[in-house]
């Protein structure tokens, strides 16, 4: 080969060799005349991960010896154990020196340091951070991690920070400002995020107050909901260490973990209630009582248990974990058992959960470059769990409007039957009244006046009035029973209805049957009033069952008395007797309202009654 030729091919491999070397490293230094605003540094890192944790000299010598490899994964490797190292060139080429902000998006690292290289073998610590600190601690206070960076232009400049997450996932954003926009943008996200929040409260603060003024468990449960909620994410974003635990080195590092495993055991409860899980389906709601009181029993031993917060928090997180994809599955399916029953509830919280689960799912395609995090101009899980929140809340705030304007119909009608009820009263003491007046006219007058005829032509015979006045006696008896027993105040309720069941039977030829069971004497407004019930449903018995044996209960209760009636009659269909239109039903209803009562009847052709009278019991 000829002189000219070896020397062509030299000169063209230097060539080659000087191009190649300089595309390199431009991939691998900043230049801070291509900044606009800010610059996504991960693509020009280096990142290394050692188990041990070596000073910046000692890594700089690993890597110079070829020690150690470089990672493909430049910005998320997950749950790891290691120590990550990053490094990367800049170089202003501007003319002018810059003042520069080095941001790490992520508030959760352990510990972090940023050093500049000074010398062959000196580095300059430019910052440090960590939530293992206490928040005044930080070289610089955020509620992230920041660096300021101050770069003289021409000489290029090598920066290495290190990483401590170890025992859980790690990832490491960085971005680079100009500093000025660096400071604008975070007055905006504050202000943005502050109103975020105000809303969150705002959602918060009504809830529980419309749950506890209306007793209503569903609003306490949605109130204490939106409550972790936003202290999860006032967390998730750094704010809490700011705000809430600055002076805490603790809290910091297990806040997260607490509050994303309690978040999951109150979603639990409201989710219960919000889809009324209970009535569609009783295993997936006891499923989930289960779960809940899993991640209760696990979160207060991971908490007490000294020691375990440090061990076992993966291990912690991936049960949650299995444990959200179960109430995921679980969920789906009470969708669709329950849809055609239930389709705005249905479809409002499927809608809800949805924004928060393409939110994780977007954060996740960003971390992994799928998706360009220019994309969303907020955080995608911040913007779900805001769209959730007020579409929850539409759906409670329509619930509750249907649930008033059923209040509402439910009053008109109670008030409707209040007043036929007190006209059925009036109208029944009437008929009693008349029914008296014609006794005494019909029956007693009539036999009274016989016996002043017999009597007045003296040739009666002393037996035959005597059978006359005893007839004339029983009648009246019985006539007295139906108007205020006379016996009821002095000798009280109970032998008074042992006496009025015990004429009852032998007048009729019904065996009746009487057990009390701790029932107490009571009042004598109520005694009359029950009484009455009795008595009209023991004729009601007499007139229409056809019964021959009839056995009655008095239960008492310390908060209310139940008297129960059982015939063995004939019984009748409920669905085709108009029950509202009987007088007698409408009498003893009357009189149960008065006293706060209740009448429930059952009844089933050809197998009898039943009737229960439940009667609060009164101080």
């Amino acid at each position: 080969m000829h002189i000219k030729q070896i020397l062509f091919r030299l000169v063209f491999f230097i060539i080659l060799f000087s191009i190649c070397h300089h595309a390199f490293a431009e991939t691998n230094t900043i230049r801070v005349n291509k900044i606009e605003t800010y610059l996504k540094v991960n693509p020009y890192l280096q990142v290394y991960h050692t188990p041990e944790n070596f000073t910046v000299n000692e890594l700089e010598e690993q890597i110079k010896n070829n020690q150690l490899s470089e990672s493909t994964d430049k910005i998320s490797p997950g749950f790891s154990k290691d120590f990550y190292w990053l490094v990367f060139n800049m170089i202003n080429s501007t003319g002018k020196s810059v003042n520069l902000v080095l941001e790490l998006d992520n508030p959760h690292v352990d510990d972090t340091k940023l050093y500049q290289k000074a010398g062959k073998d000196s580095f300059l610590l430019i910052g440090y951070g960590g939530d293992r600190l206490k928040f005044n601690e930080r070289s610089v206070i955020n509620r992230r991690f920041v660096f300021p960076i101050y770069l003289k232009p021409g000489k290029t400049v090598k920066y290495y920070m290190v990483i401590d997450k170890r025992n859980a996932a790690v990832s490491f954003p960085l971005k680079l400002w100009l500093s000025k926009d660096f400071y604008q943008q975070e007055d905006k996200q504050n202000l943005f995020y502050g109103i975020f929040f105000g809303i969150l409260l705002f959602i918060m603060l009504v809830s529980l107050f419309t749950g506890f003024s209306l007793k209503n468990k569903l609003f306490i449960s949605y109130g204490m909901y939106v409550t972790i909620m936003a202290l999860y994410l006032f967390t998730g974003l750094g704010y809490a260490f700011q705000y809430i635990y600055p002076q805490s080195d603790v809290l910091n590092n297990y806040s997260r973990v607490f509050l994303i495993v309690l978040l999951t055991i109150i979603s639990i409860d409201f989710s219960s209630r919000y889809l009324q899980i209970k009535t569609y389906s009783l295993w997936v709601y006891k499923t989930f009582i289960f779960l809940a009181l899993l991640l209760g029993v696990l979160l207060f031993l991971w908490i007490f248990l000294t020691g375990l917060f440090t061990i076992y928090t993966i291990v912690l997180l991936n049960i949650m974990y299995a444990v959200l994809l179960i109430l995921f599955l679980l969920l789906v399916y009470i969708f669709i058992i329950s849809y055609k029953y239930q389709k705005f509830n249905v479809i409002s919280y499927a809608l809800s959960i949805g924004f928060v689960i393409l939110g994780s799912i977007s954060v996740i395609f960003v971390e992994y470059g799928i998706l360009p995090e220019s994309v969303f101009p907020v955080s995608p899980i911040l913007l779900g769990s805001l769209l959730e929140a007020i579409v929850l809340s539409i759906s409670l705030i329509y619930r509750l409007k249907a649930l008033n304007d059923s209040h509402v119909i439910l009053s008109r009608k109670i008030e409707s039957q209040k007043k036929e009820l007190i006209r059925a009263f009036i109208n029944g003491g009437e008929k009693e009244r008349s029914y008296i007046s014609g006794e005494l006219h019909d029956n007693v007058g009539s036999v009274l006046s016989v016996l002043k005829n017999k009597i007045n032509s003296q040739s009666f015979s002393i037996e035959e009035v005597n059978k006359d006045f005893e007839k004339l006696y029983n009648h009246v008896r019985q006539l007295s029973h139906k108007l205020i027993p006379q016996a009821l105040p002095v000798v009280g309720f109970k032998q008074t209805i042992n006496q009025f069941l015990h004429d009852f039977e032998k007048a009729n030829n019904i065996k009746v049957t009487v057990d009390f069971y701790g029932f107490a004497d009571i009042k004598d407004d109520i005694s009359l009033q029950l009484y009455r019930i009795i008595q009209e449903a023991m004729l009601n018995i007499q007139k229409h069952a056809g019964a021959r044996l009839v056995e009655i209960q008095f239960f008492g209760y310390p908060d209310n008395m139940v008297i129960t009636i059982d015939d063995d009659g004939q019984g009748f269909d409920k669905a085709a007797i108009n029950l509202t239109g009987s007088k007698g039903l409408n009498s003893m209803q009357s009189r149960a309202f008065a006293v706060n009562g209740e009448i429930e009847i059952s009844s089933v052709p050809g197998k009898g009654t039943s009737i229960v009278i439940t009667i609060p019991v009164t101080n």
